[in-house]
């Protein structure tokens, strides 16, 4: 079929897959997608790039259907591709390595997962400087999965670092930045407290509370998040005011409850024919 034949139907298909809210069905469609992108590519580099946006939204779609291990092959057959064509320091090339790292968490090897994005966090900090939003956003991830690996403290370093560098640049009047700064925030004290410093992560818990229900409402899911976060850990202190006690506690800490408070990194909906989401959970 020639490309202005095909281009009505491609798109046609493209709307299908936004509006699919399986994700078992949005990963089929955008494979689909990925399949007639391809085949109109040849040497022409705009249908290569929309193919290996379907194929980047494809394999995030089969993340969230469950299978994280084969978004992690396709991410990295990407990741490949994206080296052949646009080079290492492309944007796309970045994010699909992004992406990769984190479906390999997701898969299961928390380590390796920390390791790429700490040579990717290596990258962006060459590139586009160490205030840079992708470098921030990667050196999250990167303490993210480096306290799931096992190392609750360097995480929680990390994270001073993340925050450091996100008030450097910050601009008063820009609420989604405020946001931002108040979410890395969170994270610093939920790993505050798995590294075993429940006082310390029920008081920095307690200060977001306040500012979050001052900038975001009290009915914001972060507000209530950071509340949440205040009592569990306030608890933990209360009841375990032996560090080394506290220490097994905070770890033990699982199930629902704790699940709440641990899983606010990306969420949100898929972006179809762009950029997929960069999605970092955190359980418990």
């Amino acid at each position: 079929m020639e490309p202005e034949a095909a281009k009505p139907l491609l798109l046609l298909q493209l709307e299908e897959a936004r509006q699919a809210s399986a994700p078992f069905v949005k990963a089929r469609l955008y494979q689909q997608l990925a399949a007639g992108y391809a085949a109109l590519a040849n040497d022409d580099l705009g249908y290569t790039a929309q193919a290996h946006n379907a194929q980047e939204n494809h394999a995030y779609w089969i993340g969230r259907a469950g299978d994280w291990k084969q978004a992690a092959q396709i991410q990295d057959e990407l990741v490949q591709a994206h080296l052949r064509h646009l080079g290492p320091g492309a944007p796309a090339t970045l994010r699909c390595r992004y992406n990769h790292a984190n479906s390999i968490g997701m898969a299961g090897n928390h380590s390796e997962a920390a390791n790429l994005f700490e040579r990717l966090l290596t990258d962006y900090k060459r590139l586009n400087g160490l205030s840079g939003k992708d470098t921030i956003l990667t050196l999250r991830a990167y303490a993210i999965w480096t306290g799931i690996a096992g190392n609750p403290a360097k995480a929680v370093r990390l994270l001073e670092q993340a925050i450091n560098r996100l008030l450097h640049g910050h601009r008063p009047d820009d609420t989604m930045e405020l946001k931002n700064i108040l979410e890395v925030r969170a994270l610093h004290a939920q790993w505050t407290g798995k590294a075993g410093n429940s006082r310390q992560a029920a008081w920095l818990y307690e200060q977001l509370t306040t500012y979050s229900s001052h900038l975001l409402g009290p009915a914001h899911d972060l507000t209530i998040r950071t509340r949440i976060g205040q009592s569990l850990f306030s608890k933990v202190w209360r009841r375990f005011p032996s560090s080394g006690i506290e220490r097994c506690c905070v770890q033990g800490l699982s199930g629902s409850r704790f699940g709440v408070v641990m899983r606010a990194v990306g969420r949100g909906r898929g972006r179809g024919q762009g950029r997929p989401e960069m999605v970092v959970l955190v359980r418990g």
